[in-house]
């Protein structure tokens, strides 16, 4: 009977580290059980794993204590002897030196153990009765593994230093590897790729091919943790049109100027473009006058650009829009325009206004807002119609295809 007894134990000590990754948490650990055991001549103590890691607080670990010999009062049992704080056992919150399990009649004990914070934890497992033995530790470390920050926008032009690094904050053991896998581009046109220049704990990402673009995911790992992020490029002309059409206007403004080309890439009209990609309808001929502008030639590269600020905020607006969660809708508008940038801006400045102030409640038609024609990107004004709420000189006026002749939309820059 002894024997059997014996055998049982151990049978149950090997089920609880084969099949432990049964147990439902929601950290990712190396070891989510821990086996502590004294053999049956009551002289060796053996705990596996020596060490377990975890990377959430979310974190719940089986602790098993054996006693393998026959004689009942020689007993186990596992000791928290240092931490960052209180930790819970069976859910009770357990001081520092307290004892968390412990082997009786029954010879085994088992309890679940719960972290409040980071850190390494600390335990001993020790016997009393029977003849010595030489106490066993055994750590539980807990620290995060998460990508930070969990997107980058950087460019084939150049990205500001301290924008283009992923890092990943942990003590977790094992080597740090980074992976990518590119998702899409822009419409086939001039795909770029990226590499990793990593030191320690952190990698600098850098675009590889001049003007091109890309949307990758990418994972760090490091043991069997993993953690997900991505790298948004886009198309370096899509920078360039936002520091040429927009320099100095606020970030809506620029996204506002990026979705109408995000637009045109979708609009059945013909912009006179080659393919309805970004950059294709940015040079896309007699569209946007300030592609010949140097501001927009010298913004082919960060080191080369007029405002490096400018440029950064550029990268930025120009990446949500090409990612698409930071796209405007502006009720499909396909054209924009800033009528107090012309000669006579203040009368046609004042047409806007004269316009919307009828709109929605007479139908402004293009004949009656009688514009010059010198700050609308080649549209057909039979078919477009100013949308926006309010209009100062200087201030950028949207317009999109007018589904009636009685249509007349008004809406808030910035609002979809």
């Amino acid at each position: 009977m002894r024997v059997k007894l014996k055998s049982s134990f151990i049978c149950s000590a090997a089920l609880f580290i084969l099949f432990g990754a049964s147990v439902l948490s929601q950290a990712t650990c190396t070891f989510q059980n821990v086996a502590a055991s004294r053999d049956s001549s009551g002289r060796t103590i053996t705990v596996i794993p020596s060490i377990s890691e975890c990377d959430s607080l979310s974190t719940r670990i089986n602790l098993q204590v054996f006693s393998l010999g026959s004689n009942p009062f020689w007993t186990t049992q596992v000791t928290y002897t240092s931490g960052p704080t209180n930790i819970l056992v069976n859910g009770a919150s357990t001081r520092l030196g307290s004892v968390v399990a412990k082997t009786g009649f029954s010879f085994q004990a088992q309890v679940a153990l719960g972290f409040l914070t980071y850190g390494d934890y600390n335990f001993t497992t020790s016997a009393s009765g029977g003849p010595s033995t030489q106490p066993q530790s055994f750590t539980i470390r807990i620290s995060p593994f998460q990508l930070q920050p969990a997107q980058l926008f950087i460019a084939t032009g150049g990205t500001r230093p301290d924008l283009s690094v992923f890092s990943v904050p942990t003590n977790l053991s094992g080597n740090l590897t980074f992976n990518r896998t590119m998702v899409s581009n822009d419409k086939g046109k001039l795909p770029t790729d990226i590499s990793f220049a990593q030191s320690g704990l952190s990698a600098k990402v850098t675009a590889l091919t001049q003007g091109g673009s890309g949307v990758f995911s990418v994972t760090a790992k490091k043991s069997i943790f993993t953690s997900s992020g991505q790298v948004i490029v886009p198309p370096q002309p899509l920078i360039q049109i936002l520091i040429g059409e927009a320099q100095g206007q606020s970030d809506v403004v620029k996204t506002a100027v990026a979705s109408v080309i995000r637009n045109r890439t979708i609009s059945r009209r013909n912009f006179l473009e080659d393919k309805k990609n970004y950059t294709d309808e940015v040079f896309a001929r007699k569209q946007f006058a300030s592609t010949s502008t140097s501001r927009f030639i010298h913004a082919q590269s960060r080191q080369g650009a007029d405002s490096s600020s400018e440029y950064d905020a550029a990268l930025i607006d120009a990446g949500r829009v090409f990612l698409g969660t930071g796209a405007l809708n502006l009720s499909g508008a396909i054209g924009f325009g800033s009528p107090g940038a012309v000669a006579g801006g203040s009368l046609e400045v004042k047409k806007v206004k004269d316009a919307l102030a009828r709109c929605p409640k007479i139908s402004a038609s293009d004949k009656q807002l009688n514009f010059s024609g010198l700050w609308f990107p080649t549209v057909d004004y039979d078919s477009q119609i100013v949308i926006f709420n309010s209009i100062d000189a200087g201030v950028m006026v949207f317009i999109r295809e007018r589904p009636s002749k009685n249509d007349c939309a008004v809406i808030a820059l910035g609002l979809n």
